[in-house]
């Protein structure tokens, strides 16, 4: 029998899958796309992706099904990295970027499209109640802003008019998520900061 190309031999998964929905490739892209919290109608177009990244393929596909259930995890996770994007302006002028002061009163701050409000009355309290507004600061610029840790110390930089080091950010950003997540539980379980 003569070998497969890429292309066939995933046409041919593909088909196998779409005829049959117990089919255990189908199976595994549904529960990849239900792990992620897409609707599992969506099979079929990730099964399409797939075939197209196969026909773009370089190198021999040895094992079609491994590499049919790699490739649709991979799209599915790109996808909800894509929805989970979070849109800001991208300016790098971070002089102009709101202050501190301005994140702690805004009821605007936007995440995955929706406003802090949405997602716990709890999160707000603790962004506004527990964190110094240098916290804030440097939070919004990694969080919301989506920058690196370099970028982050030099918009704390500009901010503060005084230098600091990419590490001293890294580890004021990561306790002030922990004094974060730390007041959200707090409030949750007892309705009052401590």
């Amino acid at each position: 029998m003569a070998e497969q190309t890429n292309l066939e031999a995933i046409f041919a998964l593909r088909k196998k899958s779409i005829d049959n929905n117990n089919h255990p490739i189908t199976k595994v892209v549904g529960k990849q796309l239900s792990q992620f919290g897409f609707s599992t109608q969506m099979v079929h177009e990730v099964m399409n992706e797939v075939c197209v990244r196969a026909a773009k393929c370089p190198y021999q596909i040895s094992n079609p099904e491994a590499w049919f259930k790699v490739t649709s995890f991979n799209i599915v996770r790109e996808k909800s990295r894509d929805r989970e994007r979070i849109e800001f302006n991208d300016s790098d002028d971070y002089s102009n970027s709101a202050s501190s002061d301005e994140v702690e009163e805004s009821d605007d701050v936007v995440i995955k499209g929706k406003t802090i409000d949405y997602y716990s009355p709890f999160l707000k309290k603790a962004w506004n109640e527990s964190l110094s507004p240098d916290e804030r600061f440097i939070l919004s610029v990694k969080i919301f802003k989506d920058k690196s840790w370099k970028e982050v110390t030099e918009a704390v930089a500009k901010y503060n008019d005084k230098p600091t080091t990419e590490s001293n950010m890294r580890q004021k950003g990561c306790r002030a998520l922990q004094k974060l997540k730390n007041a959200i539980t707090d409030f949750q379980t007892t309705g009052n900061p401590q």
